[in-house]
């Protein structure tokens, strides 16, 4: 028997329907940092309001929910608003509850999902709690939004989405964007979903295919996004000496009329 040299991609595949809409909008959330004294509480607050009183849009929790020091990790233990990695996830649970039924995909962060929470993943906890857990992965995801009908044959207009963390350094503007086209380059998609890098990056690609029926080739756009931290400007970025980051919130919006088509707008 001939070995099969197939190589299987571990994250979550998930697919969500819109199938009645025009429109659905998108907005990746992480980094929050729930713990930090030096995270923005209000603008956390104000996001997650900001989202629920919008009823077509949804959300994906993209990691570092909470910032989970101990003993053993990194970063100070006693420089904390809420100490126990318990009492940020009970902080996190309340300013998430308004939106918990807007959650299509729930990631892990290098902060609270196993490296410095020593093994235990509140994301995951997270997506229990909230019921969530088919929308879970400890690394990425890759999601497949089906939005309205197209005027011809009223199949629905279908997009993807790849979701991860992230990982590595992004003090500069160039490292970021080479961090996007590093995540970009795993599989194509229409978007791309980052964090951890604590800025706010934005960059269009052209992703070629071939088009065998008519021989010739085709390019689609990807759009890559650098999710905002919603941090305060001190303590470790200040300390190291790195450049203060912008906020805000990039929304993508998913046509399901008409030709359909993506849109990606920022606040901030």
């Amino acid at each position: 028997m001939t070995p099969r040299f197939d190589v299987e991609f571990n994250l979550k595949f998930k697919c969500h329907d819109f199938l009645d809409r025009e429109k659905i909008k998108l907005v990746g959330l992480g980094d929050f940092h729930i713990g930090s004294k030096d995270t923005n509480e209000q603008f956390i607050e104000d996001t997650i309001a900001y989202i629920a009183k919008s009823p077509d849009m949804y959300v994906v929790l993209n990691g570092d929910i909470i910032e989970c020091v101990t003993k053993q990790s990194k970063g100070d233990i006693y420089s904390l608003k809420y100490t126990s990695p318990d009492d940020q996830f009970d902080r996190a649970l309340e300013l998430l509850t308004p939106i918990k039924d807007r959650i299509l995909f729930i990631n892990s962060g290098n902060h609270d999902g196993g490296n410095r929470s020593e093994g235990h993943d509140y994301n995951r906890q997270l997506a229990l709690v909230f019921n969530l857990l088919d929308c879970y992965h400890p690394v990425a995801g890759y999601l497949e939004i089906r939005v309205g009908k197209k005027p011809r044959n009223k199949k629905p207009f279908v997009y993807s989405v790849y979701t991860t963390h992230g990982r590595g350094g992004g003090a500069t503007h160039g490292s970021k964007a080479n961090a996007l086209n590093k995540f970009a380059d795993v599989v194509a998609s229409d978007v791309v979903l980052i964090s951890h890098m604590h800025g706010v990056h934005y960059l269009e690609r052209l992703i070629a295919t071939p088009d065998f029926q008519n021989k010739k080739i085709i390019t689609r756009k990807q759009r890559c996004i650098l999710c905002s931290a919603f941090m305060n400007y001190g303590g470790y970025g200040m300390g190291g000496g790195y450049h203060p980051s912008p906020v805000g919130l990039s929304i993508i919006t998913f046509y399901g009329t008409g030709k359909g088509g993506i849109e990606v707008t920022h606040l901030g």
